[in-house]
C-alpha cells in the first residue's frame, strides 16, 4: 500500500503471495470492488494511461483512503503498475477498459483465477463431489493466515469469485459453490484472458491460431471488441467459410470499417460475403464516405443516385442525418451530371422493398423554379402547391439552390 503512494509497484512473487496452507506468506485482498476498478481504468484510460495518484483521487471524488484498496486490487490483477506516485495503465489494463462487458468478464475472470486464495477456493470447490463446501471450512482455513480478518477475506473473495463468475455463495445453506462445469468455466477465461494478453504481440498466423481455440461464443464476444484494423488482419487470414461466418456478425457500419481497412483487391470480395441487406446498406455508407470526401454533401438538402437501391439509399440517409442540425423529409434524385430526376420522400423509402431502384419509388413531377425567378412569383407558387422547399434550376436542370417559404415569405415582406 505505501508502494502505490511514494514508490513502485512490488515483484510480481510478493504481489500474488501462495495459497492458505503453503509455506510463505498469503497476501491478503484488498477490500475493493471490482466494479470501483474499473472505473478507475476507465478514467485512466481517459487521462491517456498515466496520472498522478492524488490527481485521479480527486477526479474520481474519492479519498486516498478509499482509493489505495482500489489501486492494489488492479495492481494484483495486472491492470495497473505504479511508478514514482504514477499509476500506469498496462495493455491488458487498456484492453479491459476498451473491452464489451462480455469481454471484461472473462478478462476478470483469467486475471482473479491467478489469485492465490481464488485458486484456492476454485481448487477446493472443484475436488468435492457436489463441487459445494461449506463457508466454515474456508472460514477455518484462511483463519490461520489471517485471525480475526478471515471473514473479511472471505466475503472478498466470494464477492470477487461471483463477480468473475466462477463461484458464488448459497446464503440458506452457508455453502460456497460451482455454478458452472468445473474446470471448463477456469481453462476458457485463461485461454480468453492469455489471448487478449498476447495479441498485441502475436503475428498474425499465431492470432489466428489462437482465436480458433476458442469456444464459439467466446470468439465471438473476442472478435466483436477487436478494433477495425485487428479484424480486418483477422478476416484477412481466415478461410473463405470462416470469413463469411464471421463478417456476418457485423452491423453494417462496424462491416465497413473493417472494409476500409483492407487493401483495395480485397474489399470487393469481402463486401460479396455480406447478407443481401447488410451489403445494400455498407453500399449505402461506402456512398456516403465518398460524396463526403469529394464535397458533395449539400447542406441544405439531400441527394441520392437513381440506381441506388432503397436500403443503400436509407443507409445513405440515416448516416448523412447525423450532421445535419434540422430533419429533412424528402430527397433529391439526381443524375452524374447533377441534373434533377425525381424526388423521393424518407417514409416512401422505409415502406417499399429494400432491393428496389431509387428511380422506381421516386416522384418525376417535382415542382421547380428557373434560378432567376422572382420573389413574388416563388411565393405564388410556394402557396398553390402549399410547399416548404423548392429548388432551383438552370437550364440544363441542374439544382443550383434551395429555396424556403419563410425564405421567400420574408423577401417579399421586406419588398413590400
Amino acid at each position: 500500500m505505501y508502494a502505490a503512494v511514494v514508490g513502485e509497484s512490488k515483484a510480481k512473487e510478493e504481489a500474488l503471495g501462495t495459497q492458505p496452507g503453503e509455506p510463505g506468506v498469503t497476501r491478503a485482498l484488498p477490500n475493493a470492488e471490482l466494479t470501483a476498478l474499473a472505473g478507475l481504468l476507465e478514467k485512466l484510460e481517459e487521462e491517456g494511461g498515466r496520472v498522478d495518484l492524488y490527481r485521479i483521487s480527486g477526479a474520481l471524488v474519492l479519498e486516498l483512503d478509499d482509493l489505495l484498496p482500489i489501486v492494489e486490487a488492479g495492481e494484483l490483477l495486472g491492470f495497473i503498475t505504479v511508478n514514482e506516485g504514477d499509476l500506469l495503465l498496462t495493455p491488458l489494463g487498456r484492453t479491459y477498459a476498451d473491452a464489451t462487458i462480455l469481454a471484461r468478464k472473462a478478462i476478470i475472470a483469467g486475471r482473479v483465477l491467478r489469485l492465490p486464495i481464488i485458486a484456492w477456493i476454485y481448487e477446493t470447490l472443484q475436488h468435492d463431489d457436489n463441487h459445494r463446501v461449506a463457508w466454515d471450512y474456508f472460514h477455518e482455513k484462511l483463519q490461520a493466515d489471517f485471525g480475526d480478518r478471515a471473514e473479511e477475506q472471505l466475503d472478498i473473495a466470494i464477492r470477487w469469485g461471483r463477480d468473475a463468475e466462477l463461484f458464488a455463495y448459497d446464503d440458506d445453506a452457508a455453502e460456497l459453490y460451482l455454478e458452472s462445469d468445473p474446470g471448463k468455466t477456469a481453462a476458457r477465461s485463461f485461454a480468453l484472458t492469455e489471448l487478449y494478453e498476447a495479441w498485441p504481440v502475436l503475428s498474425v498466423p499465431e492470432r489466428v491460431e489462437g482465436f480458433r481455440l476458442l469456444e464459439h461464443d467466446d470468439a465471438e464476444n473476442f472478435f466483436l471488441h477487436l478494433n477495425a484494423r485487428d479484424k480486418a488482419q483477422l478476416i484477412s487470414a481466415l478461410s473463405f467459410g470462416e470469413r463469411r461466418v464471421w463478417m456476418r456478425l457485423l452491423a453494417p457500419e462496424e462491416a465497413l470499417d473493417v472494409i476500409q481497412e483492407l487493401p483495395e483487391p480485397e474489399r470487393a470480395g469481402i463486401l460479396s460475403l455480406l447478407d443481401d441487406k447488410t451489403r445494400r446498406g455498407v453500399k449505402g455508407l461506402m456512398s456516403f464516405v465518398e460524396e463526403q470526401s469529394r464535397g458533395l454533401i449539400n447542406l441544405h438538402y439531400v441527394r441520392l443516385r437513381p440506381d441506388m437501391t432503397v436500403d443503400e439509399a436509407v443507409s445513405f440517409l440515416r448516416r448523412d442525418a447525423r450532421d445535419r442540425a434540422q430533419m429533412t423529409y424528402y430527397a433529391y434524385v439526381t443524375d452524374p451530371q447533377e441534373r434533377l430526376l425525381g424526388v423521393v420522400s424518407f417514409r416512401d423509402l422505409l415502406i417499399t422493398p429494400g432491393d428496389t431502384k431509387v428511380q422506381d419509388v421516386m416522384r418525376t413531377d417535382v415542382i421547380t423554379a428557373p434560378e432567376d425567378v422572382d420573389a413574388a412569383e416563388l411565393l405564388g407558387l410556394f402557396r398553390r402547391y402549399n410547399l416548404q422547399m423548392i429548388p432551383l434550376l438552370d437550364s440544363e436542370r441542374r439544382i443550383k439552390r434551395m429555396v424556403t417559404r419563410e425564405e421567400i415569405g420574408d423577401d417579399v415582406s421586406a419588398r413590400a
